[in-house]
């Protein structure tokens, strides 16, 4: 899957910026610009019109203080990851074990899939689960995941979803997935019904970012975990 994604040239990037559009529930949620390291372990949101966010390794920041942006610290983060996802399976504490091949959507070919978990203590959601779809191409089409970020263990796994990476265009021969839809998943059936949600990328680039870029701005306010 990495030679599928060419991610020597993705690693070899400072970082990778793109103007972000989310819709989930059939509202616009925010647009902004998304900037990260290749890792998605340094992360900046520009929220247009709104706040910016930073996280800068260890800590999330949002400024101005105060500002109104609900669940600051999981969009800076979730995002990044999403869009890294390909180059982020060998990551240590990541464990990585294979399933019989199944179909992401009912009654299309069945795809070669794995399980994606983490150790105790590693990322904000360690209890997080994610089930990778590889197409004929070698590229990571779909994910099926539940997110256990400010929720507990049972209310998170009932309520597992999937992303759909589509119309994939070449960034210096790395394939970057300027749609992403969001559906209802579960590991029997795969992904079923209409969209829940969109992402939709434009104007990616790879960038040097700007010096502090990934630096708390002065004044700014620490977006803790949520318990």
């Amino acid at each position: 899957m990495e030679t599928a994604h060419s991610a020597s040239t993705w690693r070899a990037q400072g970082a990778i910026q793109s103007k972000f559009s989310l819709t989930f529930g059939g509202k616009r949620q925010f647009v902004g610009t998304m900037t990260h390291d290749p890792a998605a372990s340094r992360a900046r949101l520009e929220v247009e019109g709104g706040p910016t966010v930073v996280f800068d390794g260890k800590t999330a920041w949002l400024s101005p203080a105060g500002a109104a942006f609900p669940r600051a610290r999981f969009h800076v983060l979730t995002w990044a990851y999403f869009l890294s996802a390909p180059f982020k399976l060998a990551d240590a504490g990541s464990r990585l074990e294979a399933l019989e091949p199944g179909a992401f959507r009912a009654g299309e070919a069945k795809l070669k899939r794995a399980r994606l978990t983490f150790s105790a203590g590693v990322g904000d959601s360690p209890g997080d689960y994610y089930v990778l779809y590889r197409g004929p191409a070698g590229r990571l089409v779909g994910m099926g995941y539940i997110v256990t970020y400010g929720k507990s263990g049972p209310e998170a796994a009932g309520e597992p979803h999937a992303i759909h990476y589509e119309d994939f265009q070449a960034l210096e021969g790395v394939p970057i997935p300027r749609r992403w839809r969001f559906y209802t998943w579960s590991l029997a059936e795969g992904i079923t019904g209409e969209p829940i949600g969109e992402v939709a990328l434009s104007e990616v680039r790879f960038v040097t970012p700007a010096a502090g870029a990934f630096e708390a701005p002065a004044g700014a306010q620490e977006q803790p975990l949520p318990r």
